[in-house]
């Protein structure tokens, strides 16, 4: 069946596009959810959903990569689709006879401290189609067809804030009927990219019969790219929940709450290059299975930096107005939240650069040498968020919300350069040269928001006023930074000026039509 993949740029018009209807949407839900939920039942949410993420993420290691990687590269491979939903499923079951042995063992008491059995197997169900919305969205990515994907979000977000809007005015929003929210806009995605593969001649249910050749072959290959990727998911999985473990038995719900809502407004900072990402892992591992390396290298220099710069930008001016961002989007509850919200404002800066970075290692294969590096990192993370999370009996910092938030900043950019080094030298990368863009970039963009807030603040005295100028100015400054340096972003300067020239043609020809 022949395969109409969109090109590379539709697919990311798409998936920004995306991310533009997205994000006042999300602005609109994030500063209803926090006030309508309260910092307790708000943290009691981030809790339980982030641990039975990181849970899924330890079952799945490294198996949805293994299964994108190689379905990029073979999209006619239709019993690799079928092997893999069943071994999901499998996983699935496994995962939820664990959770009810822990809980008939009441060993629930240590590990989700303070939380009801119900709102358990809540967020249990949540992150299972959470997980398979995951997996239709990659093999929708995977086949190309990205613009008819993101099309079905849209839908997905416009449904969201109507059903949300809904349950705020109407109804009662509380923790239990806010679980019902995200399995509503979860499985409308769901079922809205299982039609379209369909109608793309993709049957995800379509009954196939694997004979023990091709059982035995998969498997090996499943095995061979997640076996290195068990230790290393394993050690996310302790790492990450006891981050959250440690900040619900030493700091409590509240506290649970602001790192939640401060996590969120990192999140909303993604939205833009992290529409990207995905995109970029398919054409990495759809080169390496070509063996074109060259053509890795190209995609990385031309992209990473880009990324990089517009998540310093949007991340940098969202920290410096932490305080206001605290007060629109969180409320009088969360006001004590602002400092943690401002630091993790920088998380997606680095988190661009990791996700693509880590990318590099699964589309080449090197899952053991990311595996070493991430462990090492993990380990001395878990140290870090003892020491800033923990009380002072026990010679911690009580930081609360704040130290996790210090902790994620810090072991990101250790993380991120470390898996730098490497793909520069598999790469054939100037490592010096990459390290010193991340630090002349934040440098640059930390003047340019200091003196937009400046400016602002002389000339204006309206919180909300101020957020809008101080932002216009800003933006005329990087746009300007960007037409003088374009190498910053890896583009030439002819490209800004041949730009630059279609731009006045077409505002000419629209100032000739009004005048006509």
């Amino acid at each position: 069946m022949k395969r109409n993949i969109d090109s590379l740029n539709k697919r990311y018009f798409y998936k920004l596009f995306t991310g533009l209807i997205s994000l006042p949407i999300q602005l609109i839900v994030q500063s209803i959810i926090p006030r309508a939920l309260g910092p307790i039942a708000y943290g009691q949410f981030n809790f339980l959903s982030h641990s039975f993420s990181q849970i899924i993420g330890f079952f799945d290691s490294g198996l949805t990569y293994a299964y994108y990687t190689k379905l990029s590269g073979d999209l006619e491979n239709k019993v690799l689709i079928n092997y893999f939903y069943k071994l999901i499923f499998i996983l699935s079951v496994l995962l939820i006879l664990v959770t009810t042995g822990i809980l008939l063992l009441n060993l629930e008491i240590y590990i989700w401290p303070d939380q009801k059995i119900i709102f358990i197997y809540m967020a249990l169900f949540w992150a299972l189609i959470n997980y398979y919305s995951s997996t239709i969205n990659k093999t929708i990515d995977a086949y190309g067809l990205t613009s008819h994907g993101e099309l079905i979000k849209i839908a997905q977000k416009v449904f969201s804030l109507v059903l949300i809007l809904s349950l705020y005015f109407f109804f009662k929003l509380d923790l239990f009927s806010y679980f019902l929210y995200h399995y509503l806009i979860i499985i409308l995605f769901i079922v809205g990219g299982f039609i379209l593969l369909k109608r793309k001649g993709v049957n995800l249910s379509e009954p196939i019969s694997l004979t023990k050749l091709q059982l035995k072959k998969l498997s090996r290959y499943f095995w061979s790219y997640s076996s290195p990727m068990i230790v290393f998911s394993f050690v996310v999985m302790i790492a990450n929940v006891l981050d959250y473990w440690l900040l619900q038995r030493f700091s409590g719900s509240v506290q649970q709450g602001y790192f939640g809502l401060s996590y969120k407004i990192a999140a909303i900072c993604f939205i833009f290059t992290g529409a990207m990402t995905p995109l970029i892992i398919r054409e990495f591992s759809a080169s390496f299975k070509n063996n074109k390396v060259s053509e890795i290298k190209s995609l990385f220099l031309k992209n990473v930096p880009l990324l990089y710069t517009i998540s310093a930008a949007i991340s940098i001016f969202l920290c410096l107005q932490g305080e206001l961002i605290t007060q629109l989007i969180g409320g009088e509850k969360f006001e004590d939240a602002w400092l943690a919200i401002s630091l993790m404002a920088l998380y997606p800066i680095h988190q661009t650069y990791g996700q693509l970075s880590g990318s590099v290692f699964y589309a080449t294969g090197q899952t053991k040498l990311y595996r070493n590096i991430e462990v090492t990192v993990m380990i001395l993370g878990i140290i870090v968020s003892f020491l800033l999370i923990g009380p002072q009996k026990f010679y911690g910092f009580n930081l609360g919300a704040l130290g996790l938030a210090i902790k994620m900043l810090l072991i990101q950019f250790l993380s991120v350069n470390i898996q730098l080094y490497y793909n520069s030298k598999h790469l054939n990368l100037d490592f010096k040269k990459l390290l010193g863009h991340q630090i002349l970039i934040v440098i640059v963009f930390f003047i340019f928001a200091l003196s937009s807030n400046f400016i602002s603040d002389i000339i204006l005295n309206n919180d909300l006023l101020l957020f809008i100028f101080s932002g216009v100015i800003y933006i005329f400054l990087t746009l300007l930074l960007i037409y003088n340096f374009p190498f910053l972003i890896s583009i030439k300067k002819i490209k800004i000026l041949k730009a630059e020239a279609i731009v006045i043609k077409k505002i000419k020809g629209l100032i000739k039509n009004v005048s006509q």
